[in-house]
């Protein structure tokens, strides 16, 4: 950046609030702190699944602390001292003011130059209306609004069971065709702010069978890393998707 040598900085979000104040990583923070410094804009690049408009401010994001092993351990083996304490958040959270715009699949929430701020609240009530004028047939009131572009979609238990079952390559790992009715769901946190789903079948062994952790990003590449993680799973009785 120094050097003049970057353009723009493009990173990731695990949520985005109503102000544009964006959790991710650690040490994006500081990307647009430096950014700033050097006069480049600062753009982040998430799905609308991760825009989160409930939320006003950075501020009211839960960080979950890590275990202090990941810091004082190395393969099971302490290498630190007895007594050191360890702050470890999995994220830190930009401000809003340091965000150029947020891009997302249906368009970019821009900074606003008065407040700072991005109208990220705005910006979904305008998606969830084109939506539903599309759904209504309304094309007048549908071009008036963002529109959905992409096949990104939330996901539920059910989500997950249909999304399964409709791919045989994924499905045979869970149970045999037809199976999908005894299949049970249970959402899980993964301290990373992604969708978890465990998906268990009843068996004469009983155990998981399916571990699916959606970070919201389109159908066609997490199919795509999905089947490629089942190809080289050697375990028999548990499949991560």
């Amino acid at each position: 950046m120094a050097q003049g040598k970057v353009d723009a900085v493009v990173v990731g979000a695990d949520r985005v609030v109503a102000n544009g104040d964006t959790a991710n990583k650690i040490g994006t923070f500081s990307h647009a702190v430096a950014a700033a410094a050097h006069g480049v804009p600062f753009f982040v690049a998430a799905p609308t699944t991760t825009l989160d408009a409930a939320l006003a401010t950075g501020e009211e994001i839960e960080i979950e602390q890590r275990p202090s092993e990941e810091v004082t351990h190395f393969k099971g083996q302490r290498v630190v001292v007895e007594g050191i304490h360890v702050w470890n958040p999995c994220f830190d959270v930009t401000p809003g003011r340091l965000v150029e715009g947020i891009i997302t699949e249906e368009g970019v929430v821009p900074r606003e130059s008065g407040s700072g701020s991005h109208k990220v609240a705005q910006f979904m009530a305008a998606r969830h209306a084109a939506q539903k004028a599309a759904a209504n047939g309304s094309a007048a009131n549908a071009a008036a609004a963002p529109h959905a572009t992409s096949s990104v979609s939330a996901l539920d238990a059910a989500g997950v069971v249909a999304f399964l079952a409709a791919r045989p390559d994924l499905a045979v790992r869970v149970g045999p065709p037809g199976s999908e009715g005894s299949w049970n769901v249970k959402e899980v946190g993964d301290g990373n702010i992604n969708f978890v789903y465990i998906v268990t079948v009843s068996t004469n062994g009983g155990g998981i069978r399916c571990v699916v952790q959606w970070g919201g990003y389109a159908a066609d590449r997490v199919v795509d890393a999905a089947i490629t993680a089942l190809c080289a799973w050697p375990c028999k009785g548990c499949s991560p998707v």
